[in-house]
C-alpha cells in the first residue's frame, strides 16, 4: 500500500464466530473464565494441533462497554458495564497455512507475531483495529458525527489486556478507559440500539508492504441489542 496506495478487499476472516454473550455489571468483567464457561470441546477445532506454538485455536474478545453518561470531569475507568463476549475459532484455511509458513499470507504471517509477542509488546498489541458499520445510517436519525465515523478504523492501544490462557487467548477491551468524546458518543447511541444493526470486524494492522493486505481477524453481525434486557452477571443461574 505505502507503495502504489491501493487497497484491496479483505480475503475470508483468519477466525470464524463461534458463540457470543451479553451481560450486564455493576463493574468490568476482567477475566471471562471467572464467569463464564471458556468453549473447549468444539469438534475439529479446540482439539486439534493449530500448527503453530503462539496461535490457539479460540481467541476469546471481551469488550466492556459503560452504561452510564460519561462525564466531563474526571475518567471513571470502571463502573456499570456492559459486557459484549466474542469467541472466536481458527479457520481451516489459517491453520493450512500456519503448517506451511513458507506459503503463508502476509497477514498469517502478522497473526503469529501478533500472537506471539502481544503480550509484553504494546506496541504489537496495540496493532489491533476494530470497525464498526452501521446499517441504514442515513435513515436512521443519527448525530452527524456518528454517520462521519461509520466504518472507520480505530486502533485499540491502552484500553486492552492481552493474557494467554493454556488454550486460548483473551484480548480485554475496557471502554471505559477511552476518552470521553468516543464514550459519550457511545452514550448517545444506546436508546438506538434496540432498532440498529452493528457489523463489528476486527484486524490487525499492517505498517509495511510485507504486512499487506489486511484480512480481518473475525467479525460479528450484533443486531438490535437491547441492553435494559440484559441481566446481570451475579443474577444469572449459569446451570439452569
Amino acid at each position: 500500500y505505502s507503495r502504489n496506495k491501493v487497497k484491496r478487499p479483505s480475503r475470508p476472516a483468519l477466525f470464524d464466530l463461534y458463540a457470543s454473550d451479553m451481560v450486564r455489571s455493576s463493574s468490568m468483567l476482567n477475566n471471562v473464565a471467572d464467569d463464564f464457561q471458556i468453549p473447549d470441546n468444539i469438534d475439529g477445532v479446540t482439539k486439534i494441533d493449530t500448527g503453530n506454538v503462539h496461535v490457539p485455536s479460540l481467541i476469546v474478545l471481551n469488550f466492556n462497554i459503560p452504561t452510564e453518561e460519561p462525564s466531563v470531569f474526571g475518567k471513571a475507568e470502571d463502573g456499570e458495564t456492559c459486557v459484549l463476549i466474542l469467541y472466536l475459532v481458527i479457520a481451516k484455511h489459517t491453520i493450512n497455512q500456519l503448517k506451511d509458513m513458507n506459503k503463508a499470507s502476509p497477514a498469517v504471517k502478522l497473526l503469529v507475531e501478533w500472537c506471539k509477542k502481544s503480550e509484553n509488546d504494546f506496541s504489537m498489541r496495540s496493532r489491533m483495529k476494530a470497525m464498526c458499520l452501521i446499517d441504514d445510517v442515513e435513515n436512521s436519525s443519527l448525530p452527524g458525527f456518528i454517520s462521519r465515523f461509520n466504518g472507520k478504523p480505530v486502533l485499540i492501544t491502552k484500553s486492552s489486556t492481552f493474557t494467554r490462557f493454556p488454550n486460548y487467548i483473551e484480548l480485554q477491551v475496557n471502554i471505559h478507559k477511552w476518552a470521553y468524546m468516543p464514550k459519550k458518543g457511545l452514550f448517545s447511541l444506546q436508546p438506538k440500539f434496540p432498532s440498529l444493526a452493528f457489523n463489528v470486524g476486527f484486524t490487525i494492522e499492517g505498517r509495511e508492504d510485507d504486512e499487506l493486505p489486511e484480512v480481518l481477524l473475525g467479525g460479528a453481525r450484533i443486531n438490535k441489542i437491547d441492553m435494559n434486557r440484559n441481566e446481570y452477571i451475579d443474577e444469572i443461574d449459569f446451570n439452569r
